[in-house]
């Protein structure tokens, strides 16, 4: 099986063409970091030696493990968080080198270690098996989660799911492989000399512009409705404190080694070996991940139920919540109790 899609590939070329043609800029004063407040009890626990951050909401025998994609956070779940901990036990968490998790150079990050944090944060809750859903490529972490400790895994939903032939050009996978580091520099002091000017970020061009509105690379398709257009609102006036603290730099070395990590961890050849109850959800104009990914998932591993959610881009629970919530409900009341 092999599917051909476009992750964030644009985006990558795009950054390594402008850094480097442009000349070095110095590196601004910072402020100092303040962790995201995600209006529930942030705790942290060390898991394979990195500082975790995560949540644990709500009560019952049934346990769902909310795992965010790149770039994102805890804050991406915030709706289904406050939705699902009335009825079950919620856990959400942020990746290595995400949110207010732990950022240092010398992490291995990748999706291996990505689904062995959501097992050791199971090992520190005393939860020995949950329904683990993800976003992009925390939809990539869980699938590969369910491929490698599938009795682990009550359930699977893969929303929009990287993992599957992503590929970036050769001058992109280059700089990602032997100068993240310098990579991340440039890609820091650009964010920054473009906020000075107060310019709209060159990520933000290319995923935030709704693609009903011709945007290429769109994180949704409409960027008006308003759980979107609040998620957007949030996460700008938060990077507009962030990119000047010490901890952005090291952010950006973190979702470099990630969308390598993407691209190296393929689950083609895995997916089969699948089998626990599955339900893959996807945006029908995700700009992100192709829909024809959602059907090779679907293919791939046996009983999953597909469902595509309308009028929706690369992220359902944030765009869409009431078709994204009575597709999942609906799955949950299958699930033997």
């Amino acid at each position: 099986m092999q599917v051909s899609f476009e992750l964030f590939s644009g985006v990558i070329f795009l950054f390594c063409a402008m850094v480097v043609a442009s000349a070095a800029l110095s590196m601004d004063d910072t402020v100092e970091y303040k962790p995201r407040e995600y209006g529930f009890e942030a705790k942290y626990v060390t898991i394979n030696g990195i500082r975790i951050c995560y949540v644990d909401e709500g009560s019952g025998e049934r346990v769902l493990i909310l795992v965010h994609g790149l770039s994102g956070s805890i804050y991406n779940w915030i709706g289904a968080i406050r939705h699902y901990s009335s009825s079950y036990r919620v856990v959400a968490l942020d990746l290595p080198g995400h949110g207010n998790s732990e950022k240092r150079n010398d992490i291995p990050y990748g999706i291996p270690l990505f689904a062995d944090t959501v097992n050791g944060l199971m090992d520190h809750l005393d939860i020995q098996k949950a329904v683990v859903m993800g976003m992009s490529m925390g939809g990539h972490t869980v699938v590969y989660f369910a491929w490698k400790y599938p009795e682990r895994t009550e359930a699977l939903v893969p929303i929009d799911a990287a993992g599957l032939g992503a590929n970036f050009p050769r001058v992109a996978k280059y700089f990602l492989k032997n100068h993240p580091e310098w990579l991340a520099k440039k890609i820091t002091n650009m964010a920054r000399k473009g906020a000075k000017k107060n310019k709209q970020s060159l990520m933000d061009k290319f995923t935030l512009t709704s693609g009903k509105d011709g945007g290429r690379f769109p994180r949704f398709w409409d960027s008006s409705k308003p759980t979107t257009k609040k998620w957007i609102d949030d996460t700008n006036a938060y990077m507009k404190h962030f990119i000047w603290t010490d901890e952005f730099p090291k952010f950006n070395y973190a979702i470099l080694k990630c969308a390598l990590a993407i691209m190296e961890t393929p689950m083609n050849n895995k997916v089969n070996d699948i089998r626990v109850p599955t339900l893959i959800v996807w945006g029908d104009h995700d700009g992100l991940v192709d829909i024809k990914c959602a059907y090779a998932y679907a293919d791939g591993i046996a009983g999953s139920t597909l469902t595509i959610i309308r009028d929706c881009g690369h992220m359902p629970p944030v765009e869409e919540p009431e078709q994204f919530n009575t597709a999942l409900e609906k799955f949950l009341a299958t699930l033997p109790k």
